[in-house]
C-alpha cells in the first residue's frame, strides 16, 4: 500500500514537472508589452515631439493609452493584419529588406506611411491621430 502511494505520488511529480516543460503559447506582444514600449517611448520624447503628440492626442491621453489600439481595431480592419508583423525566412543570415515589399505591406512598410502621414502638414487631426496610435510603439 505505501509502496503504491510512493509510485502514485512519482507518477504525480513527473507529469507535472512534464506540464511545466510544455511549451506555451507564444504572443509576441501583448497589451503590457505595448505599454512598456509605450513608456520608455514618452520618457524619451523630445519637449517638441512631446508638444506634437499632444496636440495630437489631447493633454490628458498618454501614449500608454493608446498604446493597444491598432490590436484593438485589428478585426474592424482586416487590411491592417499584416502591418503587425514582417516574416522573414529563417534561412537568411540577415534580413533581406526587399522582402519587405509585399503588396499587403507589413509592419516595416505600414511605419514608414505612418510616419510619412505624421509628417504631412496637409494631412487631417483624425489621419494624424490614427497614425500615430497604429505606429508609436
Amino acid at each position: 500500500m505505501i509502496r503504491k502511494a510512493i509510485l502514485s505520488r512519482k507518477i504525480f511529480i513527473a507529469l507535472g514537472a512534464l506540464f511545466l516543460c510544455l511549451p506555451s503559447r507564444a504572443d509576441a506582444w501583448g497589451w503590457w508589452q505595448h505599454e512598456i514600449i509605450a513608456e520608455i517611448a514618452e520618457q524619451n520624447l523630445s519637449p517638441s515631439a512631446r508638444k506634437a503628440i499632444t496636440g495630437i492626442l489631447g493633454s490628458d491621453t498618454r501614449l500608454k493609452d493608446v498604446s493597444t489600439w491598432a490590436d484593438q481595431v485589428r478585426h474592424l480592419r482586416p487590411r491592417s493584419a499584416p502591418w503587425h508583423y514582417i516574416n522573414y525566412p529563417l534561412e537568411l543570415a540577415e534580413p533581406d529588406y526587399d522582402i519587405r515589399n509585399t503588396p499587403e505591406g507589413n509592419v516595416v512598410t505600414a511605419i514608414e506611411t505612418e510616419i510619412a502621414l505624421l509628417r504631412d502638414p496637409d494631412a487631417g487631426r483624425t489621419a494624424r491621430e490614427e497614425a500615430l496610435k497604429f505606429r508609436h510603439w
